[in-house]
């Protein structure tokens, strides 16, 4: 099962979790956030970005995939 990393711009803080895909991983990370979390592009720089993981050696490189709060959800 891939490792995910969720980094917050906001106060340069960074979370994991272990998950089955990118889905699953935005819904953990949402409710651990309290948010609704999605990958699909908003009008809005991404408050947060997210990488996936299958190894250890991974975690020298930076998340790089856009992740937008969920408007319509809140």
């Amino acid at each position: 099962m891939p490792i995910y990393r969720l980094w917050r711009a906001a106060d340069d803080e960074f979370f994991e979790q272990d998950a089955h895909d990118d889905g699953h991983a935005l819904e953990l990370f949402g409710e651990q956030l309290g948010l609704k979390l999605s990958l699909e592009e908003a009008d809005e720089v991404a408050p947060f970005l997210m990488q996936r993981m299958h190894n250890e050696v991974a975690w020298t490189s930076k998340p790089s995939m856009p992740v937008y709060i969920d408007k319509a959800a809140t």
